[in-house]
């Protein structure tokens, strides 16, 4: 097993491929902003949770971790398909 750690910014094609050659893999990435949100996430170079979750699919990741989220959502923060 691998862990990959996206660090505090925007979804990195480059990332995705360096974590795709590692096997089995834990990614953690941030995710910042709610979709909804994705322009204020654009603006401060931050990812959205969808934009995380499609990292993690990119990179075929077994497990994705989600962190950094913004303390400005209260509960579940809702994912577009």
């Amino acid at each position: 097993w691998a862990v990959a750690y996206s660090g505090d910014g925007r979804p990195s094609e480059h990332f995705a491929r360096k974590c795709r050659e590692e096997g089995k893999l834990v990614l953690i990435h941030e995710a910042t902003f709610s979709d909804e949100d994705k322009a204020k996430a654009l603006a401060t170079k931050h990812a959205t949770v969808s934009e995380a979750l499609r990292m993690a699919a990119d990179a075929n990741a077994d497990c994705c971790i989600l962190t950094h989220i913004s303390q400005r959502y209260d509960g579940v923060l809702d994912v577009d398909d």
